[in-house]
């Protein structure tokens, strides 16, 4: 489906097959409901909004051709990431080659955003700076310092 006036068309890929299937299967519920709020709500400025989903089966080749389908044949106007890091790093080189923006909901890795990337937003925090507060926080009970870590990173 294209999009037209009065509809927003976001496109994903979700690991319903593979090893990722059982988080990607929430990953897509989760997409679902989310554009049935926005729906009920009057969708986004007025649009509603059309999801499209593809299963990437896990596997970051399949997935990077996904999201040139998403963009070329589909035509969406936006899309949101697949499931984890992996995923997400195939499917970035894609998006930014075609200057398409990608919320990335599930990715947490800091090499995604470490490339000068400039169409992929990150909902996660990064994990580097989360391994090395995991670390520090059980050796302190002093949130003051451990409020200025987490700022900081």
């Amino acid at each position: 489906m294209k999009s037209s006036a009065d509809t927003l068309h976001v496109g994903a890929t979700a690991s319903l097959t593979g090893p990722y299937s059982i988080q990607g299967r929430y990953m897509q519920d989760g997409y679902e409901l989310f554009c049935k709020k926005l729906n009920a709500q009057g969708g986004v400025r007025g649009r509603q909004v059309k999801l499209t989903t593809y299963d990437d089966r896990s596997d970051p080749l399949g997935c990077a051709a996904l999201y040139e389908r998403l963009i070329c044949e589909d035509e969406v106007d936006v899309l949101l990431g697949p499931y984890g890091s992996s995923l997400t790093e195939a499917a970035a080189d894609v998006t930014e080659k075609y200057g398409k923006v990608m919320l990335a909901a599930t990715a947490g890795v800091s090499s995604i955003w470490e490339k000068g990337r400039r169409f992929i937003f990150m909902v996660l925090a990064p994990s580097r700076p989360q391994r090395r507060a995991c670390s520090v926080l059980p050796r302190t009970t002093d949130f003051a310092a451990w409020r200025s870590f987490m700022t900081t990173q």
